[in-house]
């Protein structure tokens, strides 16, 4: 049996500091130091996803 979960992020890159705000059961905020370039802050929302 497969489960599925969709999530929905508002991404906040360029951000003083480092966050994860939880909205609701699929709504999140995550803020990152890194900035939107070359898929950093990309790389940085997935890292904080992940833990």
């Amino acid at each position: 049996m497969r489960k599925e979960v969709i999530i929905f992020v508002e991404a906040h890159p360029s951000s003083k500091r480092e966050a994860f705000e939880k909205i609701d059961e699929n709504h999140f905020k995550i803020y990152t130091k890194e900035p939107p370039k070359e898929g950093k802050a990309n790389k940085s929302i997935i890292e904080i996803l992940s833990k």
